[in-house]
């Protein structure tokens, strides 16, 4: 009887887990067919030239180190150059985060707990809100960094230390803001091996130096690999030089509206999760009793916000990789209200009263959770794809991306180019034709920091070259975000160069609708405040 009750009490638990695995599921699948937004465009272009044999940060430019478009371009190798991979992609990273959620608590913690945790977590990052949708840098990081704290805490295991610095160092390739993060593995070492004698000093730097050798690796392969390419310049202006420079430009007072605004977005609707996250913390520094364990649950999270705080941009997605540790916090609270009492010292509950408990507790969180996220799980069948895109998304035009590229592909040869003026990376993802600018972002060029006009120019210049048989003029406001006060030389030059090309058709949409029209006349008048001119080269070119 006692064995049965024991299986039972195991597969009450296992709920938690096998249902954040299965929402994970559901919530990609759902929103499979979800245009790509700009961030996936830009990996998955640059994870296209990787294939293409294009050498690293001269066929496109990108602040980030290349690890997503890596991993991205191995799964297009198997998979296919498709939108397709692209989405399989977040979803698998996703679903290994869950599961690595799960393992991470478990060894920190305990087992109760781990399955609260994975739960907890497969409903904070499968949320509009997050851009769970996507296939984001932030979800890779996740992954890497709980995979990295989790091979930390391996006891007496030499090769796992050299595994944590090597995810540590993974999770660097995926967005390197998380630099802070690095320090997570040497503080630990600190608290758990601080050298109080000489051979415990030796012990201490040979741990040090297995975490720094994991670490370091995947980037010098990088640096590598983009020297033996020819690339190495690029790589260095744009992966050190050009972010230190653009990291500077919001003020501290800014950056608090954007947090404050940003906390309240992504707490919806989960905001009672995230207020147990907060008291889970409160009570982990107070109830729990090993003083390791507090000290590094807490450089971690100052960490982890140190690297969401970088620039202070504060935007959605960037606090993803942060969610382990609300839902970690979180399942602390649940385990502290309903496990404590069986757990305590002065007498134990039976089992199969804690199994009915918690499965009835299971129950009823799902029950409210789903309820809280229902609007984006009825979404997809309340809405279609261009209301979806407005509602998520706001203005920005990927809805109207993949249907202009169907447009223009009929127009285009394979030795065509294409040039997009604006941010909208995805285009080029979606036209087999190569960009005719390594820009793949206009928003660098049009904020105030020393190398914009050289952006413009060198922009300029590679079209004037290459001369892109499509021209995709985006007057959106979201697509150029641009400052006050900053050259203003590329919008000149745009209205000389188009004088080589004739307007094929237009866009105009507004949160309401979204009018295309082909063949119109380039007296045409919008009325709608975003508006895309598609133009079509002129043969021969007129003053080129």
């Amino acid at each position: 009887m006692a064995k049965s009750t024991k299986v039972y009490w195991r597969q009450a638990e296992y709920y938690f887990l096998w249902s954040g695995l299965l929402f994970s599921l559901v919530f990609h699948l759902l929103w499979w067919h979800f245009p790509l937004v700009r961030d996936e465009g830009e990996f998955a272009v640059i994870a296209r030239q990787i294939l293409d044999g294009i050498p690293l940060y001269q066929g496109a430019y990108n602040y980030k180190l290349p690890g997503v478009s890596l991993i991205l371009a191995l799964n297009m190798l198997v998979f296919g150059k498709s939108v397709w991979t692209v989405r399989f992609t977040g979803m698998l990273i996703n679903l290994l985060s869950i599961w690595m959620v799960y393992k991470f608590s478990k060894r920190f913690l305990n087992r109760r707990i781990a399955f609260y945790s994975a739960f907890f977590y497969s409903l904070l990052s499968n949320h509009f809100a997050m851009v769970g949708y996507a296939t984001m840098s932030e979800q890779f990081v996740a992954l890497f960094i709980v995979s990295g704290l989790y091979f930390l805490l391996s006891k007496g295991k030499k090769l796992h230390l050299f595994i944590s610095g090597l995810m540590f160092g993974l999770a660097l390739l995926m967005k390197q803001s998380i630099l802070f993060m690095l320090l997570a593995p040497f503080v630990y070492l600190s608290v758990q091996e601080f050298p109080r004698s000489a051979l415990q000093a030796k012990k201490f730097l040979a741990d040090s130096l297995r975490i720094g050798c994991g670490i370091t690796i995947p980037y010098l392969l990088v640096v590598t690999g983009v020297y033996l390419q020819g690339s190495f310049t690029d790589f260095w202006k744009w992966t050190v030089v050009f972010p230190s420079e653009y990291s500077a430009i919001i003020p501290l007072r800014y950056g608090w509206i954007y947090l404050k605004s940003a906390l309240k977005y992504i707490s919806y609707p989960y905001r009672a999760l995230w207020l147990a996250g907060l008291l889970g913390f409160l009570l982990f520094l107070w109830q729990w009793k090993s003083l390791r364990q507090k000290c590094i649950f807490t450089i971690w999270g100052l960490l982890a916000f140190a690297g969401v705080s970088a620039g202070f941009y504060y935007r959605f997605h960037y606090f993803y990789f942060v969610l382990p540790f609300p839902a970690i916090m979180a399942a602390f609270f649940l385990h502290f209200m309903l496990d404590r009492p069986a757990a305590s010292e002065g007498g134990k509950s039976p089992q199969k009263a804690v199994s009915y408990r918690n499965l009835l507790t299971f129950l009823i969180l799902i029950g409210l959770f789903l309820y809280a996220g229902k609007y984006e799980f009825l979404m997809p069948y309340r809405f279609d794809s261009r209301q979806i895109v407005r509602r998520v998304e706001g203005r920005n035009p990927y809805y109207e991306m993949p249907l202009i590229a169907q447009k223009v592909k009929p127009l285009l040869k394979p030795e065509d180019q294409v040039l997009v003026f604006g941010s909208e990376a995805e285009f080029y993802f979606y036209v087999p034709q190569k960009n005719a600018t390594g820009y793949l972002f206009t928003y660098e060029m049009v904020k105030p920091h020393p190398g914009n006009l050289v952006m413009q120019k060198e922009y300029i210049s590679q079209a004037e070259q290459h001369k892109p048989k499509i021209f995709l003029d985006v007057d959106v406001r979201t697509s150029w975000l641009k400052w006050d006060k900053v050259p203003d030389t590329i919008f000149r030059w745009k209205e000389v160069f188009l004088k080589n090309y004739r307007l094929a058709g237009l866009v105009e949409y507004d949160m309401d609708t979204t009018l295309f029209l082909w063949d119109v006349s380039g007296d045409y008048q919008p009325v709608r405040e975003n508006v895309i001119r598609i133009y079509s080269r002129i043969k021969p070119l007129q003053g080129n």
